[in-house]
């Protein structure tokens, strides 16, 4: 269970059980009425704010008592409580408020799954803010995330659809989901791809991201060749196994390490953890486009599908 799962059924459990409140505590004539529970286990229910007949009954909840019966149940209740309310006259005495505590209490223990429910709505509510965040985001960075030049673009440079991949070399996944973009630049010629090199798995990372960068400026024919090549090494990749790669592929690894502990390599990567920031990534591979971010090797079917999703639009 993540954190925002423990969170939401730390909450849940708090109104269910830490209110000590049972039905049948209110004081005589504060007492709800057989109308007003139905509409409190409506509510609790998920169905309409009045059961069958209630809204009818001198005896049903008021817009104010409806509104602090919404407060009390809190996540369980789906929709939004009405704007305003709950500072009127008409309010819930304290002993309606037990009973009320009571049926939420009640209504929790007979029926755990409301738990569930609520938890994973949470999730996917967060979730879809988290979305549409990211996708502002892009729009509003749109220039460095798809046209910076101090990055390298594979593929077909005047292509339709642009995929920008974070990676970091000794990211397992995204080694895996090396042959899945091989196959994708090698299939569909008018696919542009942007590669941001996100050092996130310490130094050995960022010393052989900064070689990449370098060999990029140095001898960029050879660059796709060498990216495939480091990818595609099993065992960790620092400075060292970097430019050994580049020498055996005849790149002038002297003219590289001239340029690997420079501003100009420097400031490339900063530019990529400044974009990751700001579409609020933590991993690699993450992949980019126009409308989405998708995280991890999703395979090349799920990619080609985007792609064509994008095209389609």
């Amino acid at each position: 269970m993540n954190r925002i799962a423990v969170v939401a059924t730390i909450a849940l459990i708090a109104v269910a059980g830490g209110l000590g409140y049972v039905i049948g505590t209110g004081n005589g004539g504060s007492e709800l009425t057989s109308a007003q529970v139905t509409q409190v286990e409506a509510l609790l229910d998920g169905r309409a704010s009045t059961a069958d007949g209630a809204a009818s009954s001198a005896t049903a909840l008021s817009d104010d008592q409806r509104f602090e019966v919404e407060k009390l149940v809190g996540e369980l209740v789906l929709a939004a409580a009405p704007p305003g309310g709950g500072g009127g006259a008409d309010r819930l005495s304290e002993g309606q408020v037990g009973e009320v505590e009571g049926l939420i209490r009640s209504h929790l223990l007979a029926n755990p799954e409301i738990i569930t429910d609520a938890i994973n709505e949470l999730q996917a509510r967060q979730e879809r803010q988290e979305q549409l965040a990211q996708v502002e985001a892009i729009a509003a960075h749109a220039d460095v995330i798809f046209t910076s030049d101090r990055h390298v673009v594979i593929g077909n440079p005047e292509g339709d659809v642009t995929l920008v991949e974070f990676f970091d070399y000794n990211c397992h996944f995204c080694r895996r989901a090396l042959d899945d973009i091989q196959a994708m630049i090698d299939s569909d010629p008018d696919l542009r791809v942007v590669l941001k090199e996100f050092p996130v798995l310490g130094e050995a990372s960022v010393e052989a991201a900064q070689v990449s960068v370098a060999v990029s400026k140095t001898d960029p024919d050879k660059f796709r060749e060498f990216h495939f090549a480091l990818l595609a090494e099993h065992g960790t990749v620092d400075r060292n196994r970097a430019l050994a790669v580049a020498e055996e592929m005849g790149i002038d690894t002297t003219a590289v390490n001239a340029l690997v502990d420079t501003d100009e390599v420097r400031e490339a990567i900063n530019e990529v953890y400044e974009i990751a920031g700001n579409l609020n990534l933590t991993g690699t591979p993450t992949f980019v486009t126009r409308d989405e971010v998708v995280v991890g090797a999703v395979g090349l079917e799920a990619l080609q599908t985007r792609i064509a999703q994008i095209r389609s639009n």
